[in-house]
């Protein structure tokens, strides 16, 4: 996963959502995004996630 964020434009630094639930997929994409010099912001994934993801990036 590393490999493709770099790919498709991850910088050092840059803040990407892992939004699915507790699970192995949760850690690939946490590991993916550290690994890649991100920053992963973790929610649990709900039906209220779109809003909580405006709410982060508004403030």
């Amino acid at each position: 996963l590393a490999h493709i964020l770099v790919s498709r434009g991850l910088q050092r630094g840059d803040v990407v959502a892992c939004s699915v639930p507790t699970s192995l997929e949760l850690a690939v994409c946490y590991h993916g995004v550290m690994l890649a010099g991100g920053v992963a912001f973790v929610t649990e994934a709900t039906k209220e996630a779109p809003q909580q993801f405006t709410h982060f990036i508004n403030t």
